[in-house]
């Protein structure tokens, strides 16, 4: 998770607690649990967070970001806040939301493919 200034945390926790994109993505933690195991390297944390912000990338397109800065101007002009970093911090509490929601059914996967592997 990038650093977000304390100031535009409401955001962040804004965008987590929406859930959408937890509701309607598909993640495919079958092929982010092929990645970990690929990769001797990996991170669990870090490739579930990058599989999440790529299709987050292509849900919150620029014209959803312009929407949520039309609809939340005058709330971000009173608390004297950067729309761009406001609405940053929500795509950002959005994209940790998802990868949150889909951890345990990639650690499913994950389990699924090590326990096929022991059996072989």
């Amino acid at each position: 998770m990038p650093a977000i200034n304390r100031k535009y945390w409401v955001f962040y926790c804004e965008g987590r607690n929406e859930r959408r994109m937890s509701q309607t993505l598909d993640t495919n933690p079958e092929a982010i649990a092929g990645q970990i195991i690929e990769d001797e390297s990996a991170d669990l944390a870090t490739v579930i967070l990058a599989a999440c912000q790529k299709v987050a990338d292509q849900t919150l397109t620029d014209r959803v970001k312009r929407n949520w800065k039309a609809k939340n101007k005058d709330r971000i002009a009173t608390m004297g806040l950067d729309a761009d970093e406001a609405c940053a911090a929500w795509c950002c509490g959005r994209t940790d939301e998802l990868a949150f929601a889909i951890e345990a059914n990639v650690l499913r996967a994950l389990e699924d493919e090590v326990m096929d592997d022991g059996e072989e």
